[in-house]
């Protein structure tokens, strides 16, 4: 059976979106996350980030049962991570076999609930981002990148 699925997550800029250079060997996927995501205590946001597959390249769905896209936030007392919407994947045909993917440009939808004791200023949430990148010839090592995504706390 052939395995594919997610895709190449990379580098962060300290305070900005992540940009990734797609003439980097590993680099098939470049995520967009917003410059920073304001909110107050107590409050639910969204972050809204876009992840962009260079062209020939497909990942696995998050429904998908061989190295789903997953998303998780590390431990940070000032938010939590409630929900993550993903896009309805798409039916891909390779050797015989229908597989659940994301290919081309896609959203990732962040839901984060802000803690009522959450410090006033900027802090800097990091999310982990699990996938596996394939063509249709071959499909890259599984992989978990991070994903940084300043958040600004407000009175």
């Amino acid at each position: 059976m052939v395995v594919h699925s997610a895709a190449m997550l990379g580098a962060i800029l300290p305070l900005g979106a992540q940009q990734i250079d797609y003439n980097s060997l590993r680099s098939v996927v470049r995520l967009s996350a917003p410059e920073k995501v304001s909110a107050t205590r107590n409050q639910t946001v969204t972050v809204d980030v876009v992840a962009s597959m260079k062209p020939g390249y497909h990942v696995a769905s998050n429904v998908a049962p061989n190295y789903p896209l997953k998303v998780t936030l590390l431990e940070n007392p000032a938010a939590e991570l409630k929900d993550v919407g993903y896009p309805s994947p798409k039916s891909h045909q390779l050797a015989g076999e229908t597989l659940s993917v994301f290919d081309g440009d896609f959203h990732l939808k962040l839901t984060l609930k802000v803690s009522p004791n959450a410090p006033i200023g900027r802090t800097m949430m990091t999310s982990k981002v699990r996938y596996q990148a394939c063509d249709d010839r071959i499909c890259l090592r599984p992989d978990t990148i991070e994903l940084k995504v300043p958040l600004d706390i407000r009175n």
